[in-house]
């Protein structure tokens, strides 16, 4: 029998590459093809191996790629798919705030007009308020806008806590204080939810940009702070709190304790991006139990082993 020949074992980021230069010259470009004027937003996932293959395909068709890097994280993700895509030759671009507001959306859709463009963006395009006003905007330009989702803190911070989605109630942003202004509506809304039986997702205010990522002890504190002002129990030391640290990386963590724990002695509980589930007051009986599980690491959404090792071999397929 003839010897096998092996393809050369070559990186997760080597096979990325490989994937989204082979897609160029693929039938991708049929794709549409009735359809001139594409502005993509593509969802890249928590981290590199939970970018959708629908994400790589877009990002193979798009002439121009904008990565927004002033919300998102974790900051490894977006500077290891820069260096991946620069490396295949694509016009990529890191965004600025002002290029994804205002004005920047109107330069954006006009340039749709003459090439793809890609907005990519980590975790899912159109939970930013952001990327929705980018998306009508294209539409009502006659641009198809076309939506690549992909999973988020959102989704990720339900299943890695074993919530029950059901039982989320609407999520909310902490911000810093502005100018001696304390934003109180984050109260507003845990109290609406506590009310309900429902639990609060909060988003903490991040930056990369000016460098600021907004830690759990931050968040917490402003928010007892607006519970000493306005004193309505909405907020007290026994209310149970979900810390939720680089949620579906290697450094995955998850930390449950009270409010009166933290605010003894507080542990932002890992590395960032950081959000915080608060709980409701009576939690169904497999909540319980998936908490449990996922502060002890049984329930969680690590990267699994061997992930590069199947990427390496669908590269291998590639460069026969």
């Amino acid at each position: 029998m003839p010897n096998k020949v092996h393809a050369p074992k070559i990186s997760c980021e080597e096979a990325l590459c490989a994937f989204i230069s082979s897609q160029e010259s693929s039938s991708i470009h049929e794709i549409n093809a009735s359809v001139i004027d594409l502005l993509f937003l593509v969802g890249l996932g928590l981290y590199l191996d939970l970018i959708p293959l629908r994400s790589l395909v877009a990002l193979a068709r798009c002439d121009k790629i904008i990565i927004d890097a002033y919300t998102s994280g974790p900051k490894y993700v977006v500077e290891e798919l820069l260096k991946i895509l620069k490396s295949t030759g694509k016009d990529v671009v890191l965004a600025q705030r002002f290029m994804l507001e205002g004005e920047g959306i109107e330069s954006i859709v006009w340039e749709s007009q003459d090439k793809d463009v890609c907005v990519a963006v980590v975790g899912d395009p159109m939970i930013a308020t952001t990327h929705n006003a980018l998306a009508v905007e294209a539409a009502a330009s006659g641009i198809r806008a076309v939506v690549v989702p992909a999973p988020s803190i959102q989704c990720c911070a339900i299943g890695a806590l074993g919530l029950l989605s059901y039982k989320m109630g609407k999520s909310v942003t902490v911000v810093s204080p502005k100018n001696g202004v304390v934003y109180e509506y984050p109260y507003e809304v845990i109290k609406s939810n506590l009310e309900r039986g429902l639990h609060t997702l909060l988003l903490l205010e991040m930056d990369l940009e000016r460098g600021y990522i907004m830690t759990p002890c931050e968040a917490l504190k402003i928010l007892f702070s607006i519970e000493q002002k306005r004193n309505e129990g909405v907020l007290e030391e026994q209310t149970r709190v979900v810390i939720l640290s680089s949620i579906g990386t290697p450094s995955h963590r998850v930390c449950v304790r009270t409010l009166g724990e933290l605010l003894q002695k507080c542990d932002n509980c890992g590395d960032p991006p950081y959000s915080i589930v608060i709980l409701s007051k009576k939690l169904h009986p497999l909540e319980e139990e998936a908490l449990k599980y996922a502060e002890r690491g049984l329930l969680n959404m690590v990267p699994i082993e061997g992930s590069r090792e199947v990427l390496e071999q669908v590269a291998n397929i590639l460069f026969r």
